[in-house]
């Protein structure tokens, strides 16, 4: 008898992930381990460059299909996690290492099982489980950088921990000041205050909070990092029990100087020219520390029955320098601003999950998952100073209001959650199958954001000295013997909306039903309901009162959805999908409270009139799969959008909020490409292509409130590029133990930030990204890979019109790892 071998689709390699994107109901990307590893990918937000249709922005966040981060979901097994980030409503991706993850779904057409907020797509992290055997494994790495390695840096003292990602308490508020300022702000004795702090303990708190402002320069080091695994499995009988542990450390340099404009349009005609407002040479030097701890366990039994559980740890801090010059239309002379600035992101989870199938029941499935997860953002202490330049060409301590400021931040976010789905098959004939799927989440989210601000204003005779304020050092001028009555005051100068409370409420159900003829035709249909109750608390200053701000959401919502895969062929299907879904405002952009967004370092504010924006989504796709490692598909979408919120900057002042607009839509191709070489010569065996283009287009229509500002009525969604490329060879030698790849991606220009008052939009202009990965195996145990990242070393450009407002460089990348493995 002749038996037929095949080989077992190992969970994260190619094979497995294009034949789970073969076999699944919907449109979708699946990127796994090996995939990670080819390209060199340490973060998802990297690997996700790789994926058809998206697109990398701020190094942090993916825009699917050209819609903004805001308009998808993610979840790390099936669950929604909370955000770090006080700007944004979704995980920063770069914080989740590729090496605790088995593969990322990127489901770009709806299914009812899934959150009702989705536009772009979802994004599903699905963390390593237990192995088949015993293994252990080391890295450690080291990396170059052409613009920052053994190059100064500015720096500043921070603490003996830093290079842990943790403040050994240096930057801590002292004691003092968070006693005085429990019960509210910190304001000074008066004749009409006689409860206030008096001036000798107002003196004691200044000495108290100033210490460290001067910059100094450090020469920096490589990077390095290290990281390692361990896990095992054991059989009794019936049962299979293991475990999974990982643990790494990453800390790299970078310098960076940029090019900052902006420009201001005196009037709103077309192809006017453009009035430079503000000029600044900017250099900015920034350590960032990422820590990553993973464990897993879980108990099967008879492949029928598993119980599992994990946790997850990481933690994301950046320490960085920044120095300003240049000058503002606003000022008569130049002025230089030092921002010294560390923040961390941290995200801890746990989740306990079981997944079972019961044969008396004619193999009805049931999957349960708890997750409990808390997301914090600290911002221990934040410096913010200026000097203006005077006549001479000296700088001297501005005697502005605004001349310095000490920001002390902090952001918790917490989200309870439980699932389950439920999946029963039938089937009348071999050729007619069915299976109704069915369950529901409940989930709560709370959030609490605090900030403080500080300032040291001139109230004596010492604060108004020429002498003390032409001095170079911000620490001898601000030093104890020049705070107090004569000299510079502590005030707190925190406004009332620098704090908020949040919570959500979330119920959803839904059912579905999956059909199946003669296996050929299938057809999932389903209905989702989700009840929502979102509650914003900020407060404001009323008549000298504080009086808070609520906006609350409550809202039902019944969202359908309808996919049909055709199997033409073998190897060929066809795919179409129908669906209605949402987008919901976040707590920050619910809420007055004002924040610094550090990607545009622009004033920014909620808006609490905001509505969610509903969208019908339609795709069609086709799809060949020419072999277990090789595919080719061509794909076409179109979305609706009712009310898409976009930010947009006020009339009148340099501050930015989010607003609704009327509507906008969103249509384009995509074509993805995998083949292997062999077909041209039997030499090229070892060589593969691969890569994914996608063209599409926008259009978004205001409503009048949003013409108060800018200057089109129509234009393209904002962070949306038009055409995205990526594009890869790659050489797989198993006998060799070798594999190299050469990866190219470009995107073509998308709006950064509308134009208003006339003025033009703000485009960020085309970046190539050329990166090339090398790994060799010294022998059973033993590898070595060669990164080279941003080999052509492009510039970072954004332009208004014609003119420049943003432009910098971020230097080459060579990054040599070696791998231990037993």
């Amino acid at each position: 008898a002749e038996y037929v071998v095949l080989e077992p689709f190992l969970a994260g390699t190619i094979a497995s992930v294009i034949e789970e994107q073969k076999s699944s109901t919907e449109v979708a990307t699946i990127l796994g381990a090996e995939q990670f590893s080819r390209s060199g990918a340490s973060d998802v937000a990297s690997a996700l460059t790789r994926a058809s249709g998206l697109t990398l922005v701020g190094g942090q966040f993916v825009f699917i299909r050209g819609l903004g981060e805001r308009f998808s979901s993610t979840l790390v097994n099936g669950a929604a996690i909370p955000s770090p980030d006080p700007t944004r409503r979704v995980v920063p991706l770069d914080l989740f290492p590729t090496s605790i993850l088995e593969s990322v779904l990127v489901q770009k057409t709806y299914s009812a099982d899934r959150p009702g907020e989705f536009a772009g797509g979802t994004l599903e992290m699905r963390t390593r489980g237990i192995p088949d055997e015993f293994f252990f494994n080391f890295s450690t790495q080291t990396g170059y950088n052409s613009q920052s390695t053994f190059s100064d840096a500015l720096s500043y003292k921070g603490g003996d921990t830093d290079f842990l990602g943790f403040d050994d308490g240096t930057r801590d508020l002292p004691n003092s000041i968070i006693e005085a300022s429990q019960d509210g702000n910190i304001t000074p004795q008066t004749q009409f205050n006689p409860d206030g702090v008096s001036p000798s303990e107002l003196e004691m708190l200044g000495e108290d909070l100033s210490d460290v402002w001067d910059v100094n320069k450090k020469q920096r080091g490589p990077d390095t990092g290290f990281q390692t695994s361990i896990g095992d499995v054991f059989n009794f009988g019936n049962f299979r029990t293991g475990y999974i542990a990982s643990g790494g450390w990453q800390q790299e340099f970078r310098n960076q100087n940029e090019i900052n404009r902006e420009f201001s349009s005196s009037g709103r005609q077309e192809n006017e020219s453009l009035r430079l407002t503000q000029d600044f040479d900017v250099q900015r030097s920034w350590r960032e520390v990422q820590l990553t701890g993973y464990a897993a366990t879980e108990i099967e039994y008879k492949d029928k029955h598993r119980i599992f559980a994990n946790t997850m740890f990481l933690r994301q801090t950046r320490d960085e320098t920044r120095v300003s010059r240049g000058f503002t239309d606003q000022e008569v002379t130049d002025v230089r601003r030092t921002k010294l600035w560390n923040f961390s992101n941290q995200l801890l989870m746990h989740q306990v999950g079981g997944e079972h199938t019961f044969d008396w029941a004619k193999d009805l499935k049931i999957d349960w998952l708890y997750t409990n997860a808390t997301a914090k953002r600290d911002e221990p202490r934040t410096r913010d100073f200026r000097f203006d330049e005077d006549s001479e060409g000296n700088f001297f301590f501005s005697r502005r209001a605004d001349s310095n400021q000490t920001i002390v931040g902090d952001l918790t976010d917490k989200d309870q959650s439980w699932r389950m789905d439920a999946a029963l098959p039938f089937e009348f004939s071999p050729n007619y199958k069915f299976s109704l799927n069915g369950g529901f989440i409940t989930q709560n989210k709370t959030r609490d954001s605090r900030i403080q601000r500080f300032l040291f204003f001139p109230v004596g005779p010492d604060g108004r000295n020429q002498d003390i304020l032409s001095q170079s050092s911000l620490e001898s001028i601000l030093s104890p013997a020049n705070i107090g009555p004569d000299g510079f005051q502590l005030r707190d100068s925190t406004r009332p909306t620098d704090s908020y409370n949040a919570s959500q409420d979330l119920f959803s159900y839904y059912g579905k039903l999956d059909s199946t003829f003669y296996d050929r035709v299938r057809i999932v249909g389903g209905l989702r309901w989700e009840d929502n109750d979102q509650f914003v608390q900020t407060f404001q200053s009323v008549a000298n009162m504080n009086r808070p701000i609520v906006t609350e959401i409550n809202r039902v919502d019944m969202l359908p959805s309808v996919s049909t895969t055709l199997t033409l062929t073998e190897k060929q299907q066809l795919r179409a999908g129908f669906s209605q879904t949402i987008s919901r405002p976040d707590f920050r952009e619910l809420s007055p409270a004002p924040f610094t967004d550090p990607s545009t370092n622009q004033e920014t504010t909620g808006n609490p009139d905001l509505i969610q924006t509903d969208i019908t989504n339609f795709d069609v796709r086709w799809e060949y799969y020419l072999s277990p490692n090789e595919n080719l598909l061509a794909g076409f979408f179109w979305k609706n959008l009712a009310k898409p919120i976009e930010r947009v900057t006020l009339p009148g002042v340099a501050l930015q909020t989010f607003q609704n607009a009327d509507k906008a839509r969103i249509f384009g191709f995509e074509f993805e490409l995998l083949k292997n070489l062999s077909f041209l010569h039997p030499r090229l065996a070892n060589f593969s292509v691969g890569g994914n283009y996608t063209w599409s287009d926008s259009r978004v229509d205001l409503l009048p409130e949003n013409l108060q500002a800018q200057s089109s009525a129509t234009r393209q969604l904002q962070g949306h590029s038009a055409q995205i490329v990526n594009f890869q060879v790659g050489y797989d030698n198993p006998g060799w133990g070798t594999q190299a790849n050469l990866l190219y991606n470009i995107s073509s220009e998308r709006i950064v930030a509308a134009g208003v008052l006339g003025a033009p939009d703000k485009f960020e202009q085309p970046f190539n990204q050329l990166d090339f990965v090398v790994s060799q195996n010294i022998n059973k145990w033993m590898s070595m890979r060669l990164t080279m990242r941003n080999l052509l070393n492009d510039k970072f450009v954004v332009t208004q019109g014609d003119e420049i407002t943003r432009e910098f460089k971020r230097g080459r990348q060579i990054n040599l790892g070696i791998r231990i493995n037993y």
